[in-house]
């Protein structure tokens, strides 16, 4: 059949669209029936606790991730456990604690004990991960000050203020005040009263005098070397006594520290400590760090300095690269030398006198070292200066010269010869007490005395308060220094008064209200 022109036309045209549609639903068709996978990916890929969201942290701590197993490291100090972690997952998974999803940098979660975290994939799989907080360094302590040798020094019942020439046995032609310069009172054999241990010096040659022990018996000291076991001990030059339970079997010991024969070439001495068994005193020695000589060894102290629950030791000694040296303890009363205690970059310093004591109450032990910081080997070798110093106790373990706080020094009283602490206001702060003596300069050498006094104002700041309240600080005149001054209640009026150690050579300042008198 013939159509028209015009018709035949229209009729090709509806043939074309009818077989596109066609075309377009076939692909239509096609295309609807491929299913994109959702992902199965599910990872932590990091977490850390920032300390722009946890201001109680002092650095960022990053997490450590092996395996399903996510650890951070946080310092034993900080006992907070609630924490905003922030962390990185797979794309288009989430990560959830039990249902709840977790926001980076937002949620909080409290840490105390193992935290189990889900990550949940794009696909709806799951899997795992616990996160747990390990303690770094070293664990705080509230009554850490009641391992140090200063604690014990500083209780009342450990002391008897009265004339020692009356007990001590003089080893050369009469008693002086400074002869037995190492001494400790402690009731050593448990019976109720205080005995006496101390040692002197020989200045005339490099030979050793014995330790005496003084027995109390109803207030009668008499001296017993028999509570020496083998043989008795021997210094060519003793500086102090340092108490301390070294072996923890409930007897008090006693390290005494020298620095021998006081003439050149200085050869040193070693260190002894008398364990305790019983009443009973064995000496043994410390082993020192090796060298050519031995340490010029001025002052010691003692304390838990790594919070370990056992009493380690500290000498200042000088002639050897050491100027200071921590005898760290197993426990048993043995002794190591740990070099990365104190500060590898204060060596070759004059420091002469040493303390051990937590000053700002954060449950590390803190040490106060002094010595000289100006005399006429300074003038000439200023690098060997002893500035009165503060390294602060932390977590680490460890002291550093750049945690620390510089103490004010005097003029002509460049030698710090003794070191206290006390709260003098009761203001519930441990202050400081430093006792100085002439530097040679404009004041002879180790001649006249300053006591001077600094003020705890919190945290690691210290004020010197000196000549605001303490009458007749200083003495210019004296032929000789004070070798030790005491902090204690003189007068039983429960502020703390001064007084020197020993009554053969009387000194007090009697504390009213913060203000001292000298008697």
């Amino acid at each position: 059949m013939n159509y028209p022109i015009r018709t035949r036309t229209l009729f090709f045209y509806a043939l074309f669209f009818i077989l596109g549609s066609a075309i377009s639903a076939c692909k239509k068709t096609d295309s609807d029936s491929v299913v994109i996978a959702k992902s199965n990916t599910k990872i932590i890929a990091s977490f850390d606790l920032l300390k722009a969201n946890n201001p109680i942290l002092s650095a960022d701590v990053n997490g450590v991730i092996q395996g399903n197993t996510i650890t951070l490291d946080v310092p034993a100090n900080i006992m907070e456990r609630n924490f905003t972690a922030s962390f990185t997952v797979s794309a288009q998974a989430k990560l959830l604690i039990a249902n709840a999803e977790q926001l980076s940098g937002v949620t909080k979660n409290d840490f105390t004990n193992t935290v189990t975290y889900t990550v949940k994939a794009e696909d709806g799989t799951t899997i795992s991960y616990s996160v747990q907080i390990n303690k770094k360094g070293v664990s705080a302590s509230s009554t850490i000050n009641s391992t140090t040798s200063y604690y014990l020094y500083a209780q009342k019942e450990n002391f008897l203020y009265t004339n020692l020439g009356t007990i001590f046995e003089s080893m050369h032609k009469g008693y002086f005040v400074d002869e037995f310069a190492a001494r400790a009172f402690y009731d050593f054999d448990k019976d109720g009263d205080l005995d006496l241990m101390g040692a002197t010096f020989n200045f005339d040659t490099n030979v050793g005098f014995p330790v005496h022990y003084y027995k109390n018996t109803g207030g009668v000291f008499q001296r017993d070397q028999s509570v020496f076991e083998s043989t008795v001990p021997t210094y060519v030059h003793a500086r102090q006594a340092v108490l301390g339970d070294f072996d923890k079997n409930g007897w008090m010991d006693v390290m005494i520290v020298g620095h021998g024969y006081d003439k050149a070439p200085f050869p040193g001495e070693k260190q002894k400590y008398m364990m305790n068994f019983s009443g009973k005193f064995t000496a043994r020695e410390l082993a020192l760090p090796a060298g050519t000589r031995l340490p010029f060894t001025h002052s010691g102290a003692s304390g838990d300095i790594d919070n370990d629950g056992d009493v380690d030791i500290f000498l200042t000694s000088t002639m050897v690269k050491e100027s200071g040296i921590f005898m760290m303890n197993d426990g048993k009363g043995n002794f190591v030398y740990d070099p990365s205690v104190f500060p590898s970059d204060i060596t070759g310093k004059n420091y002469y006198t040493s303390a051990i004591y937590d000053l700002n109450s954060d449950g590390y032990l803190d040490l106060a070292i002094s010595g000289h910081d100006n005399d006429a080997n300074v003038a000439i070798y200023p690098n060997i200066a002893a500035k009165p110093i503060v390294l602060w106790g932390s977590v680490t373990g460890k002291f550093t010269s750049g945690n620390a706080t510089a103490l004010p020094i005097i003029g002509s009283y460049g030698v710090t010869n003794n070191i206290n602490f006390m709260d003098y206001d009761k203001d519930g702060k441990t202050d400081i007490l430093l006792t100085k003596t002439g530097d040679g300069t404009s004041l002879p050498f180790y001649k006249g005395y300053y006591l001077q006094l600094l003020k705890n104002n919190g945290g690691t700041s210290f004020a010197d308060v000196t000549t605001a309240t303490i009458g007749k600080f200083r003495n210019d005149a004296p032929p000789k220094w004070i070798i030790w001054l005491r902090p204690h209640d003189i007068d039983n009026d429960g502020d703390t008064d001064i007084t020197s150690e020993d009554k053969f050579d009387s000194h007090v300042w009697v504390n009213n209200n913060g203000m001292f008198t000298k008697n």
